[in-house]
């Protein structure tokens, strides 16, 4: 059992299907070969101590270094809904902007077994808001290309009408 939610190689495979499906852009693999050591996070739910992980990153492509943390909205201490992340990315392969409301597969955007870290870095500004259900108003406010909903179906306090 894995310790952690997705290896890289995982999360960059689901980023680069929803690139090919819906922003027409599918991108070569990267090697995965860097390798790193990691407690994981899941490992402490299911046997109350820390799993040692290999994990194996890639090394990026130079347009996809130049992602900035332009906002970090913090959650009330001990909690992750309302956490909020925005990246922008002047030399980004894909020129959008991308809002995902999700959880822990999004992440945080800070490495690469988080869904985030790797829309953070090919789109031009990725918005990552933690949280099980859709801010309509936020959305109105920032005006996205594309908006994705990532989240387990019980946590859904609405489902949305379109």
């Amino acid at each position: 059992m894995a310790a952690l939610h997705l290896q890289p190689l995982g999360a960059f495979s689901i980023f680069n299907a929803t690139s090919k499906k819906f922003f027409g852009q599918k991108f070569p693999t990267p090697q995965f070969s860097r390798q790193r050591i990691s407690g994981g996070d899941l490992s402490y739910r299911f046997f109350g101590h820390g799993v040692r992980e290999v994990i194996y990153e890639a090394e990026m492509s130079e347009e996809t270094r130049f992602r900035k943390l332009v906002e970090n909205i913090l959650p009330r201490p001990g909690a992750h809904n309302g956490q909020r992340n925005v990246w922008r990315n002047s030399q980004a392969p894909l020129d959008l902007k991308v809002v995902a409301f999700g959880n822990s597969f999004f992440g945080l955007g800070l490495d690469q077994c988080c869904l985030g870290w790797w829309f953070s870095h090919f789109c031009k500004e990725f918005h990552h808001f933690w949280s099980p259900e859709i801010d309509y108003d936020y959305l109105d406010a920032v005006n996205p290309d594309f908006v994705i909903c990532q989240t387990a179906e019980r946590f859904l306090g609405r489902v949305p009408q379109a």
